[in-house]
């Protein structure tokens, strides 16, 4: 089932790469009163972690007590994923009818604005103003791209994190680690805490852009530490331990620091100790997309990794399992084309097939070359996720990897569903 809010949205919108800059999307924040300026708030920049370091923040606070807005990218299956209110009552994303109001007031403000903006422009308008309107107690904000130029920057935060700088995007943020880096750390503006994982040159980037706005860095592995044990995870921050228990043994090494990174910010946004405390007894830490288990007989292993960096992580842990997998993979054109050699560590055999969410995705004859200079053994082509043998793969209990998109996770993630392959 096609998500009809998406369409509706890119339809109206586009998805057109005009030249960057936040002139737009402050020219509609100032006409719709600056809705980004009702809440406090904590933006995450980074390569990868983003989105999993901010659905651990937001859980830690709602799990606290707070009325947290979401605001993550991009969806697996609807829109209204993106935009998501979190309390202890629950959970709610935006609704549809929001999305299509606030669509028709963006238009009529189009002639006074002189401009319009971008998918991801107003997709951000949207999820300020529904918080600001939904009266939240904190914002969790995921930068899109980059930093500097990213609609997400108009927001000025009380605490910031960079999870780490890989390459990714470099056609648009740079070819190499410090360039991307500078891009980066342009979310750090003012005088306040940055939580961060980078290493090497790009912590040299963060470490220079603090010193220039004031701000304090807490760097992962030498202000704070974390140290997974066998049924909890202990973060060590200013003589205070954090202990979160850990439903899962199978939690990559990737996500507990990521998780690591979500504790110090909420602690230094002003949780209180025993309250964060409490929270963490609490949280699950399992999400979808991010190294997710979503069967174990078979193993069925969906997952979002879409550069280098993320795929060697997914590897490592994978190796831990000690077994071979069966690979489903497709990428978006402007990604590496190096991933399968990776890849290749794990499975022997790999079925690729295209994605139909977008229109960036890769055409299957070069990602059929690329498993032939992977040196797969065996190498299908299908016309897409849901014309594959999942029945088949269930019955002969194959172990199954499919990654490289998080546009092909949320492909996969709605044939399951409408299928009922998995209870």
């Amino acid at each position: 089932m096609k998500d009809q809010v998406h369409l509706y949205i890119e339809k109206l919108w586009g998805r057109e790469q005009p030249q960057p800059g936040l002139e737009r999307v402050l020219t509609y924040a100032e006409l719709l009163n600056h809705p980004e300026k009702t809440f406090p708030s904590i933006l995450i920049g980074g390569t990868n972690g983003k989105g999993s370091t901010a659905t651990y923040l937001a859980r830690i606070f709602a799990h606290a007590g707070y009325r947290v807005g979401l605001y993550t990218s991009p969806h697996l299956m609807r829109f209204t994923e993106r935009i998501k209110i979190l309390s202890p009552q629950g959970t709610h994303e935006i609704p549809e009818h929001y999305i299509i109001n606030f669509s028709k007031n963006i238009s009529t403000l189009a002639p006074r604005a002189g401009c319009r903006p971008t998918y991801f422009e107003f997709a951000t308008l949207a999820a300020f103003s529904y918080f600001a309107e939904s009266h939240i107690d904190v914002a969790v904000i995921e930068v899109g791209l980059g930093g500097r130029w990213d609609a997400t920057n108009i927001v000025q935060p009380q605490v910031a994190i960079l999870t780490n700088v890989h390459l990714d995007h470099t056609h648009i943020l740079g070819t190499t680690i410090a360039a991307i880096a500078c891009e980066k750390v342009c979310i750090i503006k003012g005088p306040y805490a940055v939580v961060t994982g980078c290493e090497g040159e790009a912590l040299d980037v963060v470490k220079k852009q603090c010193s220039n706005t004031g701000a304090t860095p807490y760097v992962l592995h030498r202000d704070f530490t974390v140290h997974e044990r066998k049924d909890q995870i202990d973060v060590t921050f200013q003589k205070r331990i954090f202990t979160c228990s850990k439903f899962s043994s199978y939690l990559p090494s990737h996500l507990v620091e990521n998780l690591a990174m979500a504790v110090i910010a909420a602690f230094l946004f002003g949780l209180q100790y025993k309250l964060l405390q409490k929270s963490l007894q609490k949280i699950t830490l399992s999400i979808p997309a991010r190294c997710h288990i979503v069967s174990t007989n078979p193993l069925w292993i969906f997952d979002g990794a879409h550069n280098p960096a993320a795929t060697e992580r997914l590897v490592t842990w994978l190796q831990g399992f000690n077994k071979n997998f069966t690979l489903v993979y497709s990428r978006l054109q402007d990604k590496a084309s190096h991933q399968l050699k990776i890849l290749r560590k794990i499975a022997g055999e790999v079925f690729l097939v295209p994605i139909h969410v977008t229109s960036r995705n890769a055409p299957l004859d070069t990602l059929k070359e690329e498993a032939s200079k992977a040196n797969f053994d065996n190498i299908y082509t299908y016309p897409g996720v849901k014309k594959l043998p999942w029945k088949k793969w269930q019955k002969e209990k194959k172990n199954i990897l499919l990654t490289g998109s998080f546009y092909l996770a949320g492909e996969a993630y709605s044939m399951v569903k409408s299928r009922a392959l998995l209870n």
